[in-house]
């Protein structure tokens, strides 16, 4: 499972960087780390997909609902975190139809349940496949190094949005662009 939380948390990176690009015709990452091009919240999403809607593959609407559900509260726990540890807005939906607390919305509740759909039914299964094909030693080594440099810069990441919370320092990296201080 902590493979697959390596896996999603990159792939949602660059599902983020794509869908920027689709909606501002520009590419910019969006990643929530400082150095590691991840975004843990696909991560734990997936994660949670895996494990709770994988029965539920054969029952599309079942699985749209359920996926729409569990995804916005991912996302919604995330951008509660960001707001409570660190005093930033990782999203503001608050402009959007059906916004709660501007951490979800609507739109993308039901981009999550058609998210929720693909996932399940295909990229699930292929990382099933993938990660079935490498032996003990191979996915102990990845899953030490990929927990060690993660662990490293979750801690930096931690330090400098702390440090931008308390005003100890006045700009983010340009690599969390998106990212807003709470007035």
């Amino acid at each position: 499972m902590l493979l697959k939380f390596f896996i999603y948390s990159i792939l949602g990176c660059g599902l983020e960087s794509v869908w920027g690009l689709v909606k501002t015709g520009r590419f910019r990452s969006r990643r929530m780390l400082l150095g590691l091009p991840m975004c843990p919240v696909y991560g734990v999403g997936g994660v949670l997909m895996s494990v709770f809607l994988s029965g539920f593959r054969d029952n599309l609407l079942v699985l749209y609902a359920l996926g729409a559900i569990l995804a916005s509260a991912v996302e919604l726990g995330f951008f509660i975190i960001g707001e409570l540890s660190f005093g930033i807005m990782l999203w503001d939906y608050r402009d959007k139809p059906y916004s709660f607390m501007g951490g979800v919305c609507g739109e993308y509740t039901v981009w999550w349940g058609l998210v929720a759909v693909i996932f399940v039914r295909y990229l699930d299964p292929a990382a099933d496949y993938i990660l079935s094909g490498m032996n003990a030693y191979s996915e102990l080594t990845a899953t030490v190094f990929l927990a060690v440099i993660t662990l490293a810069d979750t801690v930096k990441t931690t330090n400098i949005l702390k440090a931008y919370r308390t005003g100890d320092i006045d700009k983010l990296p340009d690599c969390f662009w998106y990212m807003e201080k709470i007035s």
